[in-house]
């Protein structure tokens, strides 16, 4: 019963993570310091480059832990003038990868039990 719960929770969840990255709006980056100015746009993430591996550990409460998770970008477009040694001026198409994790943890209260003191908010 467990195996089905964790698989189909899976699935179900590393899809719907997909799809959340990937309505992640990226705003302009500019940025400047005393040796150079940069602006990077047009970011957008295609999804994810290989499936996550995703852990579910279940005892008094759950906790689901997704890691691997490698989110690809579309190329996207920058310009770098730096006026100090060496110095580079350029615009082109750059790409990114960014390989990170992320983990979700409640417990569960059935009806007429109480939850433990560590629990503050279950929203």
């Amino acid at each position: 019963m467990l195996a089905q719960f964790t698989d189909h929770l899976r699935s179900t969840l590393i899809d719907s993570v997909e799809d959340l990255v990937k309505e992640i709006k990226i705003p302009r980056i500019d940025g400047k310091n005393d040796a150079q100015k940069y602006s990077i746009w047009n970011m957008k993430i295609k999804g994810f480059g290989a499936t996550p591996k995703m852990k579910v550990t279940v005892k008094k409460g759950v906790r689901i832990e997704i890691r691997d998770i490698d989110i690809q970008f579309e190329h996207f477009d920058f310009h770098l003038d730096r006026t100090k040694f060496p110095k580079v001026k350029d615009t082109g198409t750059g790409a990114l990868s960014c390989k990170c994790w992320c983990f979700l943890a409640f417990e569960i209260k059935l009806d007429g039990e109480s939850l433990g003191d560590g629990v503050k908010n279950l929203t």
